[in-house]
């Protein structure tokens, strides 16, 4: 009787994992320029870090083009302040 509740139970963990789970989707931001403008990125990484009440989030971009005058847009549940956002050298 133990054996078929431990195989039962291992039959209804594998359900779970198998039909259960779904893939994560992601958005991590996007550039806007001018409309004239011609502006790649091939790949973006994020690192997302949390510690208590405080996420720091981490982008590298590798945005190609000529453009000088652009915007970053990546949506984040609260307003941020000027002081919470940095910019590092790579």
């Amino acid at each position: 009787m133990k054996s078929i509740r431990i195989l039962l139970s291992c039959i209804l963990t594998g359900a779970i994992f198998i039909f259960g789970i779904k893939p994560a989707l992601a958005f991590c931001g996007f550039y806007v320029a001018k409309a004239d403008s011609s502006l790649y990125n091939q790949a973006s990484q994020v690192i997302i870090a949390r510690h208590r009440n405080r996420t720091v989030l981490t982008m590298s971009n590798d945005y190609q083009g000529e453009v000088f005058d652009f915007a970053m847009v990546v949506p984040v549940p609260v307003v941020l302040t000027e002081e919470q956002v940095r910019i590092a050298e790579p």
